[in-house]
């Protein structure tokens, strides 16, 4: 009696680990998803779905004189954009490349760095009716006697500094026209960069947001060549001390703009002849050139490509600003406005580095994501589409 005792005991212990082994292996089953995620180290789960109401484009045009190469030809790609169909709610905006002096590191909002960008419409402003009114008023004899700066201001701008892409003035010319208007002087240096964070310096003055909340903020670079446009330019006198880094201007923008939904950079600009390492990681629309002559625009050089890594590091697009056919690229250009390319979510605790994210059951290669200096906050590159949930899932090694 005693063994058949032991020996039932035994198979209710045995019945009972085998249970507790599949209830077990169901769980892990469970959580570690249906396509093969095997995590290694210690996984985050999110859901987010990330609303963007508007979208806000924001060129940044190159008005030196050196653009008179491509000007025309530019010039006629975006305002191609006036006859695609963008998303709804899309407003547009255009500022110059245009820096102020720096003085012991402090922007001097009236000082532009060179004299020729004086009371410019686009000078750490937007473009509108009142900033070209003031600037047709304004005595040029000094820089420009024959008043030729001027004579690139034929169309009447519209009085928003944001406007609706189809919008019009009084005349029925596209406001997008009269904005991408400037005097293109020969100011000595084309820092898109640099302008664009002391653009945010000078809303920031005003209290003003310079981009809506919900909004998709896309911001677009239009040049021949890549910021600063000229040699020895850090460091000198009313410059700034050095370039600045992706961050550092995104966490400016993101700073002045609460609650906007993503920021991303692209660039009608100079791009390398395909099979240049610079193109790794980088979305180019309509192709990058075959050639050293389809690459090269003009005797500026490309400085560097360093409107690039903004592009790369937040899942913008680049155009080749050398080309004749535009309407393909605009249209790319349209489609990428309406994704969210970048995006952050910020861990529990810090991680000394992330293993892999997952986003919708799958894998992103080690490109599509970094772990921030903070060691919690993870960016991820990747087009997803608003409103949409989204299921992420973040492995990391805990610090």
């Amino acid at each position: 009696m005693q063994r058949e005792g032991f020996t039932k005991n035994s198979r209710l212990l045995l019945l009972g680990l085998g249970v507790g082994l599949i209830l077990v292996i169901t769980a892990l089953a469970t959580s570690c998803d249906k396509v093969g995620f095997t995590p290694q180290g210690e996984v985050e789960l999110f859901y987010k779905e990330y609303s963007a109401d508007s979208v806000d484009v924001l060129f940044v045009l190159d008005d030196s004189c050196s653009m008179s190469s491509i000007r025309d030809a530019v010039r006629s790609g975006v305002l191609s954009l006036s006859s695609v169909e963008f998303p709804l709610n899309t407003r547009m905006g255009v500022t110059y490349t245009s820096p102020a002096q720096v003085l012991d590191g402090i922007t001097q909002f009236g000082l532009p760095y060179t004299l020729a960008s004086t009371q410019v419409p686009g000078f750490l402003n937007l473009v509108n009716r009142q900033g070209v009114d003031r600037y047709l008023d304004l005595d040029v004899s000094a820089y420009d006697p024959e008043e030729t700066g001027k004579a690139n201001f034929p169309i009447e701008a519209c009085e928003s500094g944001w406007f609706d892409s189809s919008e019009t003035n009084s005349h029925g010319e596209s406001c997008l026209a009269g904005a991408m208007q400037a005097p293109f002087y020969c100011t000595g240096v084309e820092e898109g960069v640099w302008s664009l964070y002391q653009l945010v310096e000078n809303y920031n003055r005003q209290r003003l947001a310079l981009f809506r909340p919900g909004s998709l903020a896309l911001v677009l670079f239009v040049s021949d060549t890549h910021a600063p446009g000229v040699s020895n330019f850090y460091g000198q006198a009313k410059a700034p001390a050095a370039a600045l880094a992706v961050n550092e201007l995104l966490e400016k923008m993101r700073a002045n703009s609460p609650g906007v939904a993503s920021i991303k950079f692209s660039g009608i600009v100079p791009v390398p002849k395909e099979g240049d390492r610079l193109l790794d990681g980088l979305k180019v629309v309509g192709g990058a050139p075959k050639t050293d002559a389809e690459a090269a625009i003009n005797e500026e050089g490309p400085r560097g490509y360093t409107y690039l890594p903004f592009i790369r590091e937040t899942g913008g697009v680049a155009v080749h600003a050398k080309r004749t056919d535009w309407s393909a690229a605009m249209r790319e250009l349209v489609r990428d406005a309406g994704l969210i390319s970048n995006f952050s979510l910020r861990l529990s605790r810090p991680a000394l580095r992330v293993m892999s994210v997952w986003v919708d059951n799958q894998a992103l290669d080690a490109s599509d994501f970094r772990l921030d200096d903070d060691g919690q906050t993870v960016t991820i590159l990747r087009d997803l589409s608003p409103r949409q949930l989204h299921e992420i899932k973040v492995e990391f090694v805990p610090r």
